[in-house]
């Protein structure tokens, strides 16, 4: 899926947008504080049906108007159009695809896959186990049909069992979750661990392109797979009771990566990191193009930043050959060099008004 049209209403800064994207590179350039990156929110509401910068509707609409709108012209791979579009009040949200309501902002997410690449993407490295996980979530929600089925699950299993674990109603009820746990764990790790093994290879060259270096992915299941998790849960209820919560399981799965066996955020700069970081996501990205359905949108904020050129072009040259629609803000159209794109688009945003430069 790729977006032919898009328009913008009343979203943060940005007064107008009704632009015609480039099916390969979109750059969009303007000084700070113009509206490129409220331009990559948009896309991602497309994509989330809420924005990666604020969960509170009234954050990003605009402070002229009470309802912001973005609407989008869909083409799939058939070359079938499709029109999508978002609306949000601080108090109600509405998803339409094809002229008909959307109920769930998972529809959304299969429509259009958004991979989203910012300077706090430089957590993915640093911070708790949860945004790695949500990214092995990501990826599989969109190559595994099942997957999210299966989450879903283990996810309300889980729940239950930590209710039963604060309150000691019942513990026949304990035991019951912990096995409704474990049926749905077994099929998470194999998923989980499959993509693992599949990312390895392609990340290792990439990495190895953009810095020389060599890396390694640690997964962790999140507990000892030499044992069925049902067994690791009876053996750790008592303890489990104690804190209030279940110890073992998918839900504290992990990733580590390890550059020449240390991990990665302590042996490199915060310019190769952010060279790193993105080499995660865009194997991610080629993965979820070649295994999924459709292909993801890639939004890039500012993407020069702590690059110097010889990284950037690195990067900008791995990105072409991602088979995605791509988006990348930079505050000055020459910081980033396009010549090599065969088909890209230039856009200029100030004052909250993009157009297209030609």
């Amino acid at each position: 899926m790729y977006l032919k049209h898009l328009k913008v209403e009343n979203l943060r800064s940005l007064r107008s947008v009704n632009i015609r994207p480039s099916w390969g590179l979109n750059l969009v350039f303007g000084s700070n504080g113009s509206g490129k990156t409220s331009l990559l929110e948009a896309i991602y509401l497309l994509g989330q049906g809420r924005s990666f910068r604020s969960r509170l509707s009234r954050d990003i609409i605009s402070r002229q108007s009470d309802m912001l709108r973005v609407v989008a012209q869909l083409v799939n791979p058939e070359e079938e159009e499709s029109t999508l579009g978002v609306e949000k009040t601080t108090s109600t949200q509405r998803y339409r695809h094809a002229g008909e309501d959307v109920r769930s902002a998972s529809l959304l997410a299969r429509l259009v896959p958004t991979l989203l690449i910012t300077p706090e993407s430089q957590r993915l490295m640093t911070d708790g186990a949860r945004l790695r996980r949500r990214m092995l979530d990501w990826a599989l929600f969109h190559v595994e049909p099942q997957y999210n089925v299966v989450l879903q699950k283990y996810r309300l299993a889980l729940r239950q069992r930590n209710a039963e674990l604060r309150t000691h109603a019942d513990r026949l009820a304990l035991v019951s979750w912990s096995r409704e746990m474990a049926n749905s764990a077994s099929r998470l790790h194999a998923y989980r661990q499959r993509y693992s093994d599949a990312v390895k290879g392609p990340l290792d060259s990439l990495v190895s392109e953009l810095l020389g270096v060599d890396i390694d992915i640690s997964y962790q299941p999140g507990w000892d797979t030499d044992f069925e998790l049902v067994d690791v849960l009876g053996r750790g209820e008592c303890r489990d009771i104690k804190r209030g919560y279940t110890s073992d399981g998918p839900h504290r799965a992990d990733i580590q990566f390890l550059v020449n066996g240390r991990a990665a955020h302590n042996v490199l700069s915060r310019g190769e990191s952010k060279l790193f970081v993105a080499a995660v996501l865009l194997t991610q990205s080629r993965l979820v193009a070649e295994q999924g359905i459709e292909k993801p949108v890639i939004l890039i904020d500012d993407l020069a930043s702590e690059l110097d050129s010889r990284n950037r072009y690195r990067l900008l040259e791995a990105l072409r050959r991602c088979p995605s629609q791509v988006f990348i803000t930079a505050t000055e159209r020459e910081a980033l060099h396009l010549d090599t794109w065969p088909c890209r688009k230039l856009f200029h945003v100030e004052q909250g008004v993009c157009q297209e430069v030609i």
